[in-house]
């Protein structure tokens, strides 16, 4: 159950008011990425852990999270592609 990027809950409040919708960088923290940047306006680099595996039941059967996972979600959330059944014709690019 791993987002991407979670808040730094372990920042004293006197250093961040935490009532705010949208977080600065340096008060965000990853679980499934390590870093991340913007590279230039319109591309967004997220490296991900190793070692993240999916739990051992169908359709991902244990097989490790990869950068195609995370692009199929944001390509799905975005309408890119034709939802669910088919792929979108973005070009993918490895991350790794």
């Amino acid at each position: 159950m791993e987002k991407m990027f979670v808040d730094d809950w372990t920042l004293a409040p006197e250093k961040y008011d935490y009532t705010k919708n949208l977080r600065p960088n340096q008060w965000v923290k990853g679980h499934l990425a390590e870093t991340w940047e913007f590279t230039d306006p319109y591309t967004f680099v997220v490296r991900l852990r190793q070692g993240i595996h999916w739990q051992d039941i169908p359709p991902a059967n244990g097989r490790e999270f990869i950068a195609d996972d995370v692009a199929f979600h944001f390509h799905r959330m975005f309408g890119l592609g034709s939802g669910y059944s088919q792929p979108s014709r973005v070009k993918r690019q490895s991350l790794i």
